[in-house]
């Protein structure tokens, strides 16, 4: 049975590292934002501009630049050249996305298992800490500003909240297993999904 797996996350969840593990344990293609990468690849343009157009919600200077005002903005052909290589890549078949707005753009599909990554606030403060040498109050605001960013681009894209937890299947709190308890603990639950 195809399954797509989409992983939503605050950031210093480890919902990343999750994917990443649970798409190597059950030997199926991992997509993250390197898909700007292989989009960059496909349509000749600069991956550096596509890098600042990653998850972003408004149009900057970099964007006008290279924006013709008789066609669509760049951004927006970002965002459908975005869409059309990851449903390629679901028509291929079984994989685990990391964002990318995934669980929205794939909300009809019966394949789809959705979840959403969660910690408290003081365990994703102290993994951010160690991840990136920061002390607790830059940390914070790190997490802080990158949520943010997160649930406007994803507010902008779909017109839905990101932190609404009806927009996923699952929500799973990272804290209770560890990040190898909760890849076990979803391996699990397709498993689980293709007896039934």
């Amino acid at each position: 049975m195809k399954h797509i797996i989409t992983i939503g996350r605050q950031f210093g969840s480890g919902g990343h590292e999750i994917g990443e593990k649970l798409a190597e344990k059950l030997g199926v293609n991992f997509y993250d934002k390197d898909i700007l990468q292989a989009v960059a690849r496909n349509t000749g343009v600069c991956e550096a501009i596509l890098s600042e157009s990653d998850e972003s919600a408004s149009n900057s200077l970099l964007y006008s630049l290279v924006m013709n005002t008789r066609t669509e903005p760049f951004e927006e052909k970002m965002a459908k050249y975005e869409v059309r290589y990851l449903r390629q890549q679901v028509e291929k078949g079984s994989c685990v996305i990391i964002g990318r707005r995934a669980n929205y753009l794939f909300r009809d599909d019966p394949a789809l298992l959705s979840v959403f990554i969660t910690a408290p606030l003081e365990k994703r403060i102290e993994r951010i800490m160690e991840r990136y040498g920061l002390d607790a109050k830059a940390a914070q605001k790190l997490i802080s500003s990158t949520d943010k960013k997160r649930a406007s681009y994803y507010y902008y894209r779909t017109d839905q909240r990101w932190n609404d937890m009806d927009q996923y299947q699952f929500i799973l709190d990272s804290s209770v297993f560890g990040v190898d308890g909760t890849v076990e603990l979803l391996a699990q639950m397709i498993a689980q999904r293709d007896k039934l």
